[in-house]
């Protein structure tokens, strides 16, 4: 049996990504979810190299070359392990951290790269 917080992350896990009047980068998730919107667009940004390393650090946990890895950015703590990721807000402590199964975050940040390259 699946725990209830992994069926609400599959059930919540779509994620909203378009452009502002200037052509800046914005995710919306559902509201348990904020805290991958933000750090998408706070840390990430429109960094395709930031994308194209966090997909090889993850292939890398997934294939076992490593166990964990954790790194701050701009806002916000990524700690990925074999089976999840954790965002934690390092500004607002009222904000709780983000679990997610690391497939997902894969998922969401090659989504993220496709879409920061995509010129309209």
């Amino acid at each position: 049996i699946l725990p209830i917080l992994s069926i609400h992350i599959i059930i919540k896990m779509q994620i909203n990504l378009y452009r502002d009047n200037e052509g800046y980068p914005h995710a919306e998730c559902s509201s348990s979810l904020e805290i991958l919107s933000w750090y998408l667009e706070e840390d990430i940004q429109s960094s395709v190299t930031s994308c194209n390393e966090l997909i090889e650090i993850i292939n890398n946990i997934q294939n076992g070359k490593e166990s964990f890895w954790e790194g701050t950015g701009n806002a916000h703590t990524l700690t990925l392990t074999s089976n999840s990721a954790t965002i934690v807000n390092e500004f607002m402590d009222n904000i709780s951290p983000c679990e997610i199964p690391l497939d997902e975050l894969k998922e969401v940040i090659v989504k993220w790269l496709n879409f920061i390259q995509k010129i309209d």
